[in-house]
């Protein structure tokens, strides 16, 4: 029971919940503000289009074993959090 005193009818369903993931979130973003500023980072700024377009590439990238997340030197590699460009 929430804040309302009666809530029948309000169980989660496909109408009222869709769980929220990141790419879910990134997918709509950019459909809904393609335009807008999504990465700002110094100098560098990228929109929610190209972003997506940036994390789709990189995504199928690691699919097709083009890229692979770490490498394998037998050594770590410690390199900071920014945005690749």
């Amino acid at each position: 029971m929430g804040w309302m005193s009666d809530e029948t009818g309000l169980d989660k369903c496909a109408a009222n919940y869709v769980p929220l993931t990141p790419l879910s979130h990134l997918r709509r973003a950019a459909h809904v503000f393609k335009d807008h500023t999504a990465v700002v980072y110094g100098d560098h700024r990228a929109t929610y289009g190209e972003y997506m377009d940036r994390v789709t590439q990189l995504a199928s990238g690691l699919a097709n074993g083009k890229r692979s997340p770490c490498r394998v030197s037998g050594r770590g590699e410690m390199r900071s959090n920014s945005p690749s460009r």
